[in-house]
């Protein structure tokens, strides 16, 4: 028995109702989310991170608010550990989730997944161990149900981009005075290429985590060849969403592709936000023909991108109509650019 069985953890019911509460505070706080898609790119190029930060500044008008699950890499040199939580807003994590309602979790070691290890819960998330050379963590969710007020459903709508065609299918519900009852799972992943660059950077005489003696044995070893293979894991959730390969440390202003896929396959036409650390406006983008998304980030730190796609749920005659989701995040970090770096070298 770990030391994850010493914490109370969370029924269904418990994490259901948290993620309510988390709709109730996006509901009192948020009724549109700006963006800054047209401000971010000018001619096709990407703008330099002052300009960047001052389009942010002009377009912004009121946060927008979802109840997200995410991996964060706690402080430390190497990303031994990771935190699983959820929160309106990233980077805050606001509440945990039990580790026995993973059905999936794991992570990549030179193309071969193992499962990581569950330390402890807290209130607002569940932290795991990393085994040595993780290069891309992730973890899937059993399904939770909730019931959403009416008024709520607009503003949830809106922050997840929902396509016309669900939107229609509300209105048509709403007209025959039907509630609406969904049942969702979250999908997390982290990229952890940059974390373990880090790890092997940082000076020998730097104590790890583990030699502390604080979170156990566990720390980010070497990374092993950057193959789309052993970058995913192939851990079979839902919904995934992953870095495809590149240049080592992923620098801010380099051109990234994100790969997003529903069992497997390419997932075309889905809405997804990229948010970074430094501010509560996003940027959205949709996947192309290959499910990819395309994007020239100009600030260095942490981002998430984000996204959640909705179905109507065949349900047999007589039956309440409902809804399936899958949120999936992919967690992130860039290096300065090349730029800022030489310019910071003495």
């Amino acid at each position: 028995m770990n030391a994850l069985h010493t914490q109370p953890l969370r029924r269904p019911a418990d994490q259901a109702r948290a993620d309510a509460r988390l709709h109730i505070h996006a509901h009192a706080h948020a009724h549109a989310h700006a963006t800054v898609d047209a401000n971010v790119r000018k001619s096709g190029r990407a703008l330099h991170r002052g300009a960047w930060l001052a389009a942010l500044a002009a377009t912004f008008c009121a946060p927008g608010w979802a109840h997200d699950t995410w991996f964060q890499p706690l402080p430390g040199p190497g990303a031994t550990t990771l935190a699983l939580g959820t929160g309106n807003r990233f980077p805050t994590q606001e509440s945990a989730i039990g580790a026995e309602y993973l059905v999936r979790q794991g992570c990549a070691v030179g193309g071969v997944a193992q499962p990581m290890t569950a330390l402890k819960t807290s209130d607002t998330a569940l932290l795991l161990a990393t085994p040595p050379g993780a290069t891309t963590c992730w973890a899937q969710s059993t399904p939770f149900e909730i019931q959403l007020a009416a008024e709520m459903v607009r503003v949830y709508l809106d922050e997840v981009r929902a396509p016309s065609a669900v939107r229609q299918r509300w209105a048509s519900m709403q007209a025959r005075g039907l509630p609406w009852l969904e049942t969702y799972s979250k999908h997390a992943r982290i990229d952890l290429r940059n974390e373990a660059v880090n790890a092997r950077a940082a000076p020998p005489s730097a104590p790890s985590a583990a030699s502390r003696g604080e979170l156990g044995s566990h720390t980010a070893g070497e990374m092993g060849r950057h193959t789309a293979s052993n970058i995913t894991g192939n851990p079979g959730m839902a919904i995934d969403a992953t870095l495809l390969p590149g240049p080592t440390p992923t620098r801010a202003g380099q051109a990234l592709v994100f790969q997003i896929t529903r069992a497997g396959l390419a997932l075309v036409g889905f809405s997804v936000e990229l948010r970074t650390e430094l501010s509560p406006v996003g940027i959205w983008r949709q996947t192309d023909a290959k499910g990819q998304v395309r994007a020239n980030l100009p600030l260095a730190g942490r981002w998430l991108l984000r996204g959640t796609e909705l179905q109507a749920t065949a349900t047999p005659p007589g039956e309440p109509e409902r809804w399936t989701s899958h949120f999936v995040t992919l967690a992130f970090s860039l290096a300065p650019a090349e730029a800022a770096v030489k310019t910071a070298t003495p």
